[in-house]
């Protein structure tokens, strides 16, 4: 198993799940566990002594949050929370999933409820985040989202709606555009590739 990042205190592991990261801290000479994030890194040297940049996003809530690793203290510091939704939106929702574009250069959240996904450009020497664009999935619930094959086209899994709709994301602004492709499968929850 990699190490993302490790210091004298605690170390951050990947899990089997390629989104979900095992922070391990060593307390009074115990290695334990001390937090589990659904998280994505990005940024640094995750062999040298730059820590790599963490983003989460709120499971039951609608925020995005940029963490760096403390190395002192073997854990994760919160430096930045940020809205997926447009400040203009009241009604309820949540994020539900997140992916890193495959140039390093933008992350994308899909948002429950508000039936959306969001995009923020990466300020690659802090790994801050600002807000790109936020555009309706064409389908309710959109609980999963991934990259295609080649990096190059977003899919969205409308799960309430019994879609999979497709995506691009313009590299110079972070704006997305509908490729206008509709997928029609039933109650959509996650997509993988396979070689037939």
């Amino acid at each position: 198993m990699n190490t993302w990042f490790s210091s004298a205190n605690g170390v951050v592991l990947p899990t089997l799940i390629p989104t979900v990261l095992d922070i391990v801290a060593n307390v009074g000479g115990n290695v334990t566990i001390v937090e589990m994030i659904i998280a994505i890194v990005g940024g640094g040297n995750r062999s040298g002594n730059q820590s790599p940049f963490y983003w989460r996003k709120s499971y039951s809530g609608i925020s995005v949050t940029y963490y760096q690793f403390n190395k002192e203290e073997g854990t994760l510091e919160a430096k930045q929370i940020l809205p997926t939704l447009p400040d203009t939106y009241t009604g309820d929702g949540w994020a539900s999933g997140i992916i890193m574009s495959a140039s390093g250069k933008y992350v994308i959240i899909s948002n429950r409820k508000h039936d959306s996904i969001t995009s923020f450009e990466i300020q690659q020497d802090t790994g801050f985040l600002k807000f790109c664009d936020c555009i309706k999935t064409g389908g309710e619930q959109p609980r999963f989202i991934t990259l295609d094959e080649k990096g190059e086209k977003i899919l969205v899994a409308n799960e309430l709606t019994d879609t999979i709709t497709e995506f691009e994301l313009d590299e110079e602004n972070g704006k997305f555009k509908e490729t206008g492709r509709k997928i029609e499968t039933e109650s959509p929850v996650c997509v993988i590739f396979i070689t037939i």
